[in-house]
């Protein structure tokens, strides 16, 4: 954008964006799957510790399963930064994002291993 490419540089900001929104979704999927997974199983083990009447009764009252949104701001929630630390200021006692200074240790070292591939 310094050099007034603002079509080229817009095109990078909409494909690092979408490539965002696509690792979130499959994030979300694979937590919604092993959700699946987890409630399939509680369920196989619940089925063996009641009556079929209870079973019956339990068909019936059951809740909905979370919703796609609800996975998306459980991803989120779990999210943790590479290079910050969330924490309690003390000051406003609100929650803040501290520096760790990690990231100029691993551009000392060129290593950008644990950073998630963005292009």
């Amino acid at each position: 954008m310094e050099v007034g490419r603002w079509d080229e540089a817009n095109r990078a900001k909409v494909q690092l964006e979408e490539l965002q929104r696509h690792r979130r979704r499959q994030m979300a999927a694979t937590l919604a799957a092993q959700s699946l997974n987890s409630n399939k199983q509680d369920g196989l083990n619940n089925i063996h510790n009641k009556s079929d009447s209870s079973i019956t009764e339990e068909c019936y009252n059951t809740q909905p399963s979370p919703s796609v949104s609800n996975f998306l701001d459980v991803v989120d929630s779990q999210h943790k930064p590479l290079w910050f630390t969330k924490e309690i200021d003390q000051i406003t006692m609100k929650e803040t994002y501290i520096f760790t200074g990690k990231y100029w240790e691993q551009k000392l070292t060129n290593d950008w291993s644990m950073c998630p591939q963005i292009y």
